[in-house]
């Protein structure tokens, strides 16, 4: 049965993609910036690239209660009766009318691999078709990725979506080798679908090379704003500062993005592109339309040591007292002596949540890195995983506020350790009207 087009999110939001729904079996859909109320009050009251974070993007996620079980390197999805049914019943049949109706090419690679079943596995990768069907709009890009903030606690392999030429199945790739247990339930957001623009490059300079975004940071932290950070639990600046920014992009072929590191550090920040895009004839290492997207990855400044104790954080090791004047010494000469006390606090590397609270699970790092997009522009920040480790996702309006922060919280006690290098971040820029993006879709359930 045939049902009219629908716009998923606001009209007036930009549409990224367009959807078929081939079967019921996951759900697509937004998500409330306190995460439907369960995100910490401290957080809802005073951390608004959080909240971004958590409404960026659209969400994945079964429609019925399923369980991943894996054993001996061998996968099995459990689904409940309806959950059966609404991914399998008159699977064949409804994969060659989708192959009529012109949406799969016969006997192409993806008719082939959705012969084989919604879920295969191909060594420590279990792939689970979603029972969509995409094509990005014309100039977007889609980032499939683990979830953020809240997810069920197994990786998902990131891939591209770029292909505008044909819709392409839309699978979520579980990566096997980060389960912790032998049974995982899969109840809540599987994956995120992150609308992006193509065409931007990143550039890498040191602070004295650009030293505009330090500028910009210790006019933030002013003497001001610091008196009101000792007195109330929230100061509010950066929800102020950035409550009615514009989305309007920059004209032009392409963003250039600035990261600059602090300290004379270059070791802290390098490029990093995408290399696995999903095409219309399968896996490929690049766009079909030879496109590239560039972000920043940001790097440990030295060998993390830190304990979460169950209810608090304790820093074992900090920046050396070389790195650290190094530090202060530039942040003096370029913006002055007391602009650069302001900001020694940002100089521990390691920042535990301040305060009396208890109980926290989260760490965040200073990183020694500033950012800078064009006007309309911000950078979704996600932090990397570790075991037992989640990276989390957060939005800063990086044309505004320029720090560069990973966050992460943890899923259980225990000593953690990052080698000097590790990679701990991405900086993913993007145009704000993308962040929430929805999507058309243009036959709501095909049967």
């Amino acid at each position: 049965m045939s049902h009219p087009t629908q716009l998923h999110r606001e009209a007036i939001q930009p549409v990224c993609m367009d959807v078929l729904e081939a079967f019921d079996s996951f759900r697509l859909e937004t998500r409330s910036a306190t995460l439907d109320g369960s995100a910490p009050l401290r957080a809802v009251q005073g951390c608004r690239p959080f909240l971004d974070g958590n409404e960026a993007g659209l969400h994945l996620q079964f429609r019925y209660p399923a369980m991943l079980v894996c054993r001996e390197g061998q996968a099995k999805l459990r689904l409940s009766e309806k959950g059966r049914n609404a991914a399998t019943k008159d699977y064949a049949a409804r994969v060659e009318e989708l192959v009529a109706a012109g949406h799969l090419t016969a006997d192409g690679y993806w008719h082939r691999q959705l012969q084989m079943g919604f879920v295969t596995q191909e060594g420590e990768t279990l792939r689970v078709w979603t029972g969509y069907l995409v094509k990005p709009a014309s100039d977007v890009w889609i980032l499939v990725s683990t979830a953020y903030n809240r997810r069920c606690m197994v990786d998902v392999r990131e891939y591209i979506l770029s292909d505008t030429s044909a819709f392409v199945p839309l699978f979520v790739e579980l990566d096997l080798s980060t389960l912790s247990h032998e049974e995982t339930w899969l109840d809540t957001e599987l994956a995120t679908l992150t609308a992006l623009r193509p065409n931007v490059r990143v550039q890498i300079r040191s602070l004295r090379e650009d030293p505009e975004p330090g500028q910009r940071f210790v006019d933030f932290f002013s003497a001001e704003s610091l008196e009101r950070r000792a007195t109330t639990k929230v100061s509010g600046d950066y929800r102020q500062k950035t409550a009615h920014l514009p989305d309007e992009e920059t004209p032009g072929a392409g963003a250039v993005c600035g990261f600059a590191y602090c300290g004379g550090q270059p070791h802290l920040l390098s490029a990093g592109r995408f290399e696995r895009f999903l095409t219309a004839g399968g896996m490929a290492e690049n766009d079909p339309a030879g496109r590239t997207l560039e972000y920043g990855v940001t790097h440990a400044l030295y060998d993390l040591h830190f304990r979460w104790a169950g209810v608090s954080l304790r820093v074992i090791s900090r920046p050396s007292k070389e790195d650290v004047d190094r530090l202060m010494e530039e942040w003096s000469e370029l913006y002055g002596t007391d602009p650069a006390e302001r900001i020694r606090f940002w100089s521990n590397y390691m920042m535990p949540s301040r305060g009396p609270q208890r109980g926290e699970p989260y760490l965040t790092l200073s990183g020694w890195v500033l950012a800078r997009t064009p006007p309309g522009w911000s950078s979704i920040l996600d932090a990397y995983s570790f075991p037992d480790i989640q990276g989390m996702r957060g939005v800063i309006a990086h044309d505004t506020y320029p720090g560069a922060l990973p966050q992460f919280q943890f899923c259980a006690p225990g000593e953690f350790r990052m080698a000097a290098g590790t990679p701990v971040g991405r900086n993913l820029p993007v145009p704000r009207s993308l962040l929430q993006a929805g999507y058309r879709n243009v036959s709501r359930c095909i049967r």
